[in-house]
């Protein structure tokens, strides 16, 4: 073998989630042993979307591979920073969501101006209110594999252009 260490985890299973609560001593025990954490789509059907127009094994997949990276964004690297997340398939098209997602990144206890809470943000106003520095502090941890995709060069341009290069694998 190869000798590669790491745990596996699907996106999510039935009544937990990346970030529920009962997943934390198991984090504890990977950040001991020092062994990155791989992500991998559920394989279970119907995804939400149904079968209708293959719903449920395109935008379904994409979309459940997006909420277990958020979820890892928000209620796992906060508290266990050390941790090293493998996201599949571009994070579920993280390169054309980042932008919305940082729009909208208000972590828990952050002040933020009351006309701005819920609302979109500017480029401008999340770098005035060090949101931006604190998203990437998050994101630039996550690295992301380029399987499915690895041949459609739309996704792996803007991939360069919104994910650091060292965080891209296959």
């Amino acid at each position: 073998g190869l000798g590669l260490k790491g745990v596996a985890f699907p996106t999510s299973m039935p009544g937990l989630n990346l970030d529920s609560r009962e997943m934390w001593p198991i984090y504890e025990l990977i950040s001991k042993l020092d062994v990155p954490v791989v992500i991998h789509p559920i394989v279970r059907q119907p995804l939400w979307g149904g079968e209708r127009h293959r719903i449920s094994i395109t935008v379904a997949k994409e979309y459940e591979i997006a909420k277990a990276t958020c979820e890892v964004l928000y209620g796992v690297l906060p508290y266990f920073p050390e941790l090293k997340f493998v996201m599949p398939h571009y994070g579920g098209g993280m390169p054309a969501v980042k932008g919305r997602v940082i729009a909208h990144h208000e972590p828990e206890g952050w002040k933020i101006p009351e006309d701005l809470v819920d609302v979109g943000k500017s480029q401008r106003q999340l770098k005035q209110l060090g949101l931006l520095q604190d998203f990437d502090k998050y994101f630039d941890r996550l690295y992301f594999d380029t399987s499915v995709y690895n041949e459609w060069m739309p996704i792996m341009e803007a991939a360069i252009l919104c994910i650091k290069t060292d965080r891209l694998c296959f």
